[in-house]
This record gives structure tokens, sequence and C-alpha cells, in this order.
């Protein structure tokens, strides 16, 4: 819970999202953090405005960082005196510089980029964390294989032929559909220039001038060449989407694939496997951050409390103890099961069942697995005795909705234990309460609150 509220702070959710983005467009993705005004901060960074070294030991496409400097230029609307009478906003070169290293975090003065010397750097502040590791990651985003390389593969590296070709067509495209747009006009018996020898031109750019006797023919465009160039240009963006392995699925078959999750998931499934290659590389790079900050919270590195003038390392919110273990994350699924999935899931598990090759207890583990936001059941499934379901169901206070309001827990534990026979749980929806009317409610809005009651109960 404490690293959810740290994260929460930071703004990590949306923080990846730009870090992803330069990552996948660059090859490589950078994050840091630290503790800036209490709180956690979680930065991104160009790979190229960095330069990293890695711990020797580290490998692979997430790697141990050992130092880590950011240089760059950048532009800076500075505000600058005229004749010493008016001032005036001019823009201007400036070199940014910070670097990490085992213990500490070193920002620089902004100073100007008149030219390419190296100007004299000033420390504009210095962080010392003393954590023993640099606070971030170093993450390709699809690993090149190739262990001597800082960089990982750009999402855009195979595009840049097919961007060059559909610009090109493009361009001929446009010219041809100007060209031909505007009627064309001969002028016949235009005197001729004395000087020159040539006739005088009369008229617009869509227009041609001959002497008297001249003779001309207008030559009508079908429009063929333009349309092999539209063919091309969408043969080419096809191309481009299959190399980058983005669906733009077509209306219809999105409209009639939207009724079925798993229709959604073929239709969608060269992006969903891109989607998870990457989930597999930032998950560990995140992995990593967030192992680094309950590290610090372990060993108290993390301060308790902040500085007296609110110096950047320090943290308000004092780590709790942290029991030793490593951060696993969950990732929700790209699309929900809907209720035609559901009916042929159903139908497929009767058919297992009525096969003998499953078993009833298996069977209700399948559906609880498939439908989200059946969490419950599977952890009463899956985790609990049904004594221990009993017990707990008991000490919540859950009471009948019949109007007596007598415990669940201790009704559900009149059941006797020995008996090996086949049970049956029956739900009663009868509106026998003339007003109320509410297990009708209850049935439409809550139906699947409802079956995963009955699957715990019947567990």
């Amino acid at each position: 819970r404490y690293l959810s509220n740290l994260v929460d702070q930071g703004h990590l959710e949306m923080v990846s999202l730009t870090w992803a983005r330069l990552g996948c467009s660059l090859g490589t993705a950078v994050l840091t953090w630290a503790i800036v005004d209490g709180r956690v901060e979680f930065t991104p960074h160009k790979a190229h405005h960095c330069q990293p070294t890695f711990n020797p030991r580290s490998t692979g496409p997430i790697r141990e960082l050992a130092t880590l400097e950011k240089r760059y230029r950048f532009d800076k609307r500075v505000l600058e005196s005229v004749d010493g009478v008016r001032d005036r906003w001019v823009t201007r070169r400036y070199w940014h510089r910070e670097q990490w290293n085992l213990d500490e975090h070193v920002v620089y003065r902004d100073e100007p980029a008149d030219n390419d010397d190296e100007p004299a750097w000033v420390v504009e502040y210095k962080l010392v964390h003393g954590f023993g590791f640099v606070p971030g990651v170093w993450c390709k985003s699809q690993d090149d294989g190739d262990p001597g390389s800082i960089d990982g593969v750009s999402l855009l590296s195979q595009l840049s032929s097919v961007i060059e070709s559909i610009d090109r067509t493009l361009t001929g495209q446009d010219r041809g559909v100007r060209s031909n747009t505007e009627p064309e006009k001969i002028y016949i018996g235009i005197p001729v220039d004395p000087n020159t020898k040539k006739p005088i031109a009369i008229g617009g750019g869509a227009s041609t001038s001959l002497p008297t006797g001249g003779d001309a023919k207008l030559l009508e465009m079908m429009g063929d060449g333009l349309k092999v160039a539209g063919e091309h240009v969408n043969a080419q963006r096809g191309r481009a989407l299959e190399v980058s392995r983005v669906t733009l699925p077509d209306p219809d078959k999105l409209l009639s694939a939207s009724k079925s999750g798993a229709a959604l998931r073929i239709l969608f499934s060269p992006t969903l496997e891109l989607v998870g290659e990457l989930r597999s590389s930032y998950g560990a790079a995140l992995r990593t951050v967030l192992e680094q900050i309950l590290r610090a919270a372990r060993d108290g590195t993390l301060q308790a409390l902040p500085d007296e003038d609110g110096a950047p390392g320090s943290l308000a919110l004092p780590p709790p103890a942290i029991p030793e273990g490593k951060v696993k994350l969950v990732w929700g699924k790209y699309f929900s099961s809907t209720p035609e999935d559901l009916a042929m899931l159903a139908q497929a598990a009767t058919a297992l069942k009525t096969s003998g090759i499953l078993d009833t207890e298996t069977l209700v583990r399948f559906l609880a697995d498939d439908k989200p936001g059946y969490e419950a059941a599977k952890k009463a499934l899956t985790t609990m005795t049904p004594d221990a379901v009993v017990e707990l169901v008991k000490s919540s206070g859950l009471q009948g909705r019949g109007g007596a309001g007598f415990p669940t827990g201790m009704k559900w534990s009149f059941m006797p234990k020995s008996n090996d026979k086949p049970r049956y749980i029956a739900c009663n929806a009868d509106e026998s309460e003339p007003g109320s009317f509410k297990d009708r409610i209850l049935l439409e809005r809550g139906a699947h609150q409802m079956l995963e009651g009955i699957l715990i109960g019947a567990w």
C-alpha cells in the first residue's frame, strides 16, 4: 500500500505513457526518480541526450546503471536589453547537463551555447542520496540481441523507406491533379517578338501561344495515373501498418467483432502481439524502479521527514516496515468477455462436464477465471477451505435480505459436512413482498455479483 501511494503521488501512470512513447520512437527508454519536495518524482528522458555506463555484471535489455550523464542543447527565450533602454524577448541556445552516480545526483546551471566549446560548468544543486545505486533504469524497448549495443530497436526503424515512397507518390499525384484541373487555352496567330523570333507569350500558366499557322492537339487526361498512384499509396500504407503491427480494422468488421471479446482479440492480434512484447520489456523496467524504491525504504536511505528548508531528497511520507519480496505487476485483459463469450463458454463447459473431461470443481474454477471481477470467488476456491469461508462470512456481519436478517455465515454453517451426495443451490428471487421488488433490481443490476455469491456459497 505504501508503494502504491508513492506511485500515485509521483503520477507514474501518466509519466509512463511519455516514457513509453519516447522509448518506442527512439528504441531506448530512460527513467529516473528522485525525492522532490517530500514526494517521489519520476522523470522520463530522451535516450539520445543520455550517456550511460553499466555494471559489467549486468546484461540483457534491462541493465544496472553505474553512471548516467544527460547533456543536450536547447532553445530558450530570454529577455535582453536593447541599447540599455528597452527589453525584448530573443531566442538563445543553451546547454543543459545532469549527472547521476551511485551516491548523488548533480544538476548544473544552464549555460549559453554560443559555440561548440565546453562551457565552464557551475553546480546548481547536488543531491546526495546515498542509495548505493543510480535511481533509474535504462531499458531497450525491443532488444536487438547485441550485448555491446546500448540502444534497442525503434518501432519506426523499418518505416522510413515506406514513408518516403508514400511522400514521393503523393507529391507526383498532387502535381498531376493541379496540372490537369485548370482548362488549357491555345492561342493561335500570336505576333512574333522581333528580337527573340519567338511568339509573344500571353495568358496564364495553363496556356500555350502559337504563331500563325501553328497547330496543337489537346490530350485529355483520363485519371488512370492518379488511380494507380492512389492504389500504390494505399498499398504502402497497408505495408506500413503491417510492419509496425498496427491494426486499423474496417468499421464493418470492427462492429461485427465488437460482440465478442475473443473476436476482438483475433482482429487485433498483430497489435496485441506487439503490446505483449512491450509489456515484457517495460514491465521489467518498472519492476526495477519500484524495487529500487523498496530497497531504499528498507535500508532507511529514504528520509522520513523533510529538511527545514524543504530541500530535494527529503520524504514527507515515512516508510513503514516493508518485508522482503519482489514486485509483481498484474496486467489486465485487453478485451473483457461479453455476454456472447460467456454463453459460448458455458456451452463448452457444459459439454466438457457432460463428457466427463472436467469435474465440477475444475469447471467452476474454469468459469470464474474467465470472467473479470470474480476475484472473491477465485480467492475462495483456490486459497480457502469451506470452513474458512464460513468463518469469514460470519465475521463480516452479512445478513439475509428476506426480512428476518438472519446471519448468513451461521446459516451456511448448518450444512452437514459428512454428506457425500450432490448438493444444489436454488436462488430464490420470488417477489413475495408487495411494493418492494428488490429481487428484480438485484438480478438486473448485480447479476454477476449474485452468481459469484452462489459460487462461494456452493463451495
